[in-house]
């Protein structure tokens, strides 16, 4: 545990303002790796299954083998749009990792089933929780120190 020893109302006021001055300058970095840092493992997870996705279906294998993609049997795989349109984005209180429309269905599911959830955003996000807590801790703790 960290401890910070003040004298008076002005000496506490001074390094409130001190840490919140290098939490301002730092955190828009570190959210903007974390965001990153999400973004590539969900990118990772599209064309290969994940745990619990059911299998494509005989139909799509024949689709996309008739369509030349290769190999076929790879989930959430055809031309790359949507692996391609996964970003991360961070600023000094956000991490957001967006996708185009697509994503949504494909991680959810659609309401009639014709698609089923394969989840890859949500299991990204997940992973990394113990990176966050370890890397905004380690922010928050030199903020302090340095104060």
């Amino acid at each position: 545990m960290m401890s910070i020893s003040v004298t008076g109302l002005r000496e506490l006021d001074w390094r409130l303002r001190m840490i919140v001055a290098r939490l301002r300058a730092e955190l828009p970095g570190v959210m903007q790796a974390i965001a990153e840092g999400v973004a590539e493992d969900a990118r990772s997870r599209i064309g290969s299954y994940q745990f619990g996705w059911p299998l494509l279906a005989a139909s799509t294998v024949r689709e996309k083998q008739r369509l030349g993609y290769s190999p076929p049997d790879h989930p959430l795989l055809r031309k790359g749009a949507m692996r391609r349109s996964i970003h991360g984005e961070g600023d000094a209180l956000l991490a957001t990792v967006t996708a185009d429309a697509p994503a949504r269905w494909q991680e959810g599911g659609t309401r009639n089933k014709h698609v089923p959830g394969r989840p890859f955003l949500k299991p990204a996000m997940r992973a990394a929780v113990p990176e966050v807590k370890r890397l905004l801790a380690e922010t928050f703790e030199t903020a302090i120190k340095e104060s």
